[in-house]
């Protein structure tokens, strides 16, 4: 089994949120693994995350590179935190297990 796992489920269900601050993502699965967990995301607005995050609803998404707005997201979502951390679970019906699974054991491999 991937290094990931329970491990990486239990750490990321024990934050409030993920800031994925990164300018350039290839995949993503950071953000469906703490979906996974529960945790709500802030990040930039990038193609990856289109299918994944709904700005308002399981995240709040700025345009890249501005590191204000990306703050001013961290403490929107902490202020409301219980509607998205609900919201969680949204993307994640598009997002078979099995099909996670098989992601993470290539990248893992």
């Amino acid at each position: 089994d991937c290094c990931c796992g329970d491990v990486l489920k239990k750490w990321l269900s024990r934050a409030m949120i993920l800031v994925q601050s990164s300018e350039v993502e290839g995949q993503g699965i950071v953000v469906l693994e703490a979906l996974a967990a529960g945790t709500p995301v802030v990040g930039y607005e990038l193609e990856a995350y289109q299918k994944m995050l709904v700005s308002g609803k399981n995240s709040e998404l700025v345009e890249v590179g501005n590191v204000e707005k990306l703050s001013e997201a961290v403490v929107k979502v902490l202020e409301n935190y219980d509607s998205y951390q609900e919201n969680t679970s949204f993307t994640l019906k598009y997002f078979s297990k099995d099909k996670f699974k098989e992601v993470l054991k290539k990248m893992c491999s």
